[in-house]
């Protein structure tokens, strides 16, 4: 099964890469995809995207543009699309 996952702006810059594709072996959930996805490319991705074992505060995860809260995770399918996109705060 093949994900394709790619990060807006500011963890784009932040990560230093625009967009990774994930090749998996058996069923997977959102949850275990981030997972995955942290061990496989590098520790600034887990300092990003996670905090206390799930999605950090302040970054928000779509699945084929559908918005999935980290306390619900969604089976994942071959070809589908995960975007990772951090909150904008500031004044």
């Amino acid at each position: 099964m093949k994900i394709d996952i790619e990060f807006t702006h500011q963890l784009r810059q932040a990560c230093g890469l625009d967009s990774v594709q994930l090749e998996l072996d058996g069923p997977v959930d959102s949850c275990q995809l981030v997972e995955r996805l942290v061990r496989q490319r590098s520790e600034v991705l887990q300092d990003l995207l996670l905090e206390d074992e799930q999605l950090r505060t302040g970054t928000l995860m779509f699945i084929n543009q559908q918005h999935v809260p980290w306390n619900q995770p969604r089976a994942m399918a071959d070809g589908d699309r995960v975007t990772f996109m951090s909150l904008i705060s500031g004044g």
